[in-house]
This record gives structure tokens, C-alpha cells and sequence, in this order.
């Protein structure tokens, strides 16, 4: 929708914004660390996580699903971005995930708590292993 605004004989139009695609698609890992060390991945064993529109996510090693039909829930008006990785409700596994996330162009950088340890205010890792931290890219 535009808005026209007519001020004497000046015309000011405004178009929508456009709206990011956000954390919705698909991500191949390029680093993780996690206890202050860094994993490396080849383009062999990478790792991809999807996001989809109806809030679900699936992490995916070497083309297989490692977590499928997980649930996710953002929170973009946070001051940092939230979002809660939960588990697979048909499921025995019941491990959720509490993190933050920014996106930068292509880059998404998320990071999150490990076990029970509570939501990370940063993108940093220390050396408890409380926290992993995934540094991706868009795949296009």
C-alpha cells in the first residue's frame, strides 16, 4: 500500500517497507563453539538447521534429520532477539533449548543454553560448556 501526501505542489510517496525473510529458511553452520572451543565443519559432515514459517525446526547432519518436527518460538521485540528451541512433541526426547539470536544480512549468529543452564544475555561462550554458540549462513 502507498501513501500519498500532498504538501503545496510537492509530492511525497512512501512505499512498504520491506519485510526480511527473518530466521525463516535454511542455515548451514560454518562454526560452533561450544566450552570456549571451536568445531570446525566440512562441507561434508555440516550441519543445517531449517526454520519453518509454521514454527517449526529441524537440524539436519550429512542430509539426515537429526531433530524433526522440534517447535521454535521468536521473540523479535526483545532488545535481543529470543528464541526457544523446544523438543519434538511426539517425542521421547523432551530437550528445549532457551537462546538469542541476531541476523546480519545472510549471517545468522545464535546462540544458546546447554542442558539446564539459563538463556545467554550474549554471544559469547565461556569455558563451562553452558552455552553453544552457532554462527551461519542463508542458504540460497
Amino acid at each position: 500500500m502507498f501513501t500519498a501526501v500532498f504538501l503545496g505542489t510537492t509530492l511525497v510517496v512512501t512505499a512498504p517497507a520491506l519485510k526480511s525473510p527473518g530466521i525463516v529458511g535454511e542455515w548451514a553452520v560454518e562454526r560452533q563453539e561450544t566450552g570456549g572451543g571451536v568445531l570446525p565443519f566440512g562441507e561434508a559432515d555440516r550441519l543445517r538447521f531449517v526454520f519453518t514459517a509454521d514454527g517449526k525446526w529441524t537440524m539436519y547432519r550429512v542430509g539426515s534429520p537429526e531433530t524433526p518436527n522440534r517447535k521454535y518460538v521468536v521473540d523479535v521485540k526483545a532488545r535481543l532477539h529470543t528464541i526457544d528451541l523446544g523438543p519434538d512433541p511426539d517425542s521421547k526426547i523432551t530437550s528445549s533449548y532457551e537462546g538469542v539470536f541476531k541476523i546480519e544480512g545472510d549471517t545468522l549468529t545464535l546462540c544458546h543454553s546447554v542442558g539446564r543452564h539459563p538463556r545467554p544475555k550474549g554471544f559469547t561462550v565461556s569455558d563451562d560448556e553452558s552455552v553453544s554458540l552457532f554462527v551461519m549462513k542463508r542458504v540460497k
